[in-house]
């Protein structure tokens, strides 16, 4: 009875679920089996999990998103630097509401890592000097 209690929706929290459907969902579009594990980026579907989590944060994202693109030119950079900032943007929004955002905190953590691990050739492509900047035409 105690072990079918553990796992009822009920007893868990809400902000744990959203979290782990988040991460879940970054994870299954970064590396989809159907496509032999090579999806996206990730980026978007972070974005869009973090809207139904913490929109104040999104919005806050949106825009370094859009000040780093503007200043560089560079979709990848300014993806990256979004979510490495992402972490601290939550941690500041939660300790100045005064609530626990430790499972969002940490999970995103684990979605940057995700972002950024399947940045990686754009990373090596920057170091090089040979990756494309976006160009209005």
């Amino acid at each position: 009875m105690a072990i079918a209690m553990a796992v009822r929706p009920e007893s868990a929290s809400h902000e744990v679920l959203g979290v782990f459907a988040a991460v879940s969902a970054v994870i299954g579009h970064s590396f989809p089996i159907w496509l032999r594990f090579r999806g996206g980026k990730g980026v978007a579907t972070s974005a869009g999990a973090l809207f139904g989590l913490m929109p104040l944060a999104a919005v806050i994202g949106g825009s370094i998103w859009m000040l780093t693109f503007l200043l560089t030119r560079y979709v990848s950079v300014a993806s990256v630097t979004t979510v490495v900032a992402l972490p601290f943007v939550i941690a500041i929004i939660t300790w100045l509401n005064g609530t626990d955002g430790k499972a969002l905190f940490y999970s995103s953590l684990c979605i940057a890592a995700v972002v950024i691990w399947r940045h990686h050739s754009n990373l090596s492509r920057l170091v090089r000097g040979t990756e494309p900047r976006f160009i209005r035409k």
